[in-house]
């Protein structure tokens, strides 16, 4: 992980609570360089990038005010790091094998028209990782969002699908249905499942996505909601596995139409 900036960009400093945060990480950081856990220096980083790079304002002032209540204490810094690193970057990250591509169900029929596939594709609510696929299949054109890459599998059983591929500009590749928050960050939760290692660890993250402003996502993306298709991309393989490593994310732009990757 990248060093900290040693200044605040200038829309930041406007905020006292944020520029009285942001030197006690700077602190922070210059002391976990040279301890032995290095995982101190990670800690760090995190909060300093959450300040810098964090979902809205609301959540920057959050993290800024726990810096603070910390008065300097580097363990209890580390601890508040730890805290963000298990219970909200780890949200985003992908633990489980990826569900087959539902071209590979034996008792998937083929069809001749576009409309008659898209058709069996939205029969059915996202109940499943298999079923979300298939919705977000038909919402994305039958194609990666990032490269365009046309669905192999659909090219392969529908003609007018296979039109779109251009083995230059537009292949037919491997997708999958890539979770922006992942399977199992919140799986049902509730109910049995309560006081069980994933209740555990959903409940921080829960408090997390309070702390930051989004009070209703733990309830909004409770057991199957999680394939909700807000929740869902279509990716082809590489692209899938840097965006599950958090390598590649995705940033808001002026325009819908704007795609910059860096």
């Amino acid at each position: 992980m990248t060093s900290l900036p040693r200044e605040l960009a200038p829309q930041l400093t406007h905020s006292a609570t944020i520029s009285g945060a942001y030197p006690i990480i700077l602190q922070f950081e210059k002391s976990a360089k040279h301890h032995k856990d290095h995982r101190l220096l990670i800690y760090a980083r995190i909060l300093g990038y959450l300040i810098l790079e964090g979902p809205s304002d609301y959540a920057r002032v959050a993290v800024a005010q726990e810096v603070i209540s910390c008065e300097g204490d580097e363990e209890k810094l580390a601890a508040c790091g730890k805290l963000y690193c298990d219970h909200y970057i780890r949200a985003f990250r992908k633990y489980k094998s990826r569900t087959p591509a539902p071209s590979s169900h034996p008792s998937r029929p083929s069809f001749d028209s576009r409309k008659a596939l898209i058709t069996y594709m939205l029969k059915e609510a996202p109940q499943s990782h298999q079923n979300a696929k298939r919705k977000a299949l038909v919402r994305d054109n039958f194609s990666c969002v990032v490269s365009g890459s046309v669905d192999l599998s659909v090219a392969m059983e529908n003609a007018e699908v296979q039109q779109m591929v251009d083995p230059r500009a537009r292949p037919a590749v491997e997708t999958h249905c890539a979770h922006i928050f992942a399977e199992s960050t919140n799986d049902n939760i509730p109910g049995n499942r309560e006081g069980s290692d994933k209740h555990q660890y959903a409940a921080p993250m829960s408090s997390v996505m309070d702390r930051f402003g989004y009070k209703h996502i733990p309830s909004d993306l409770n057991g199957a909601n999680i394939h909700r298709l807000e929740n869902i991309l279509t990716l082809e393989s590489n692209i899938h596995n840097s965006f599950d490593r958090l390598n590649l994310w995705f940033e808001p732009t002026v325009s819908d139409l704007d795609l910059l990757l860096d």
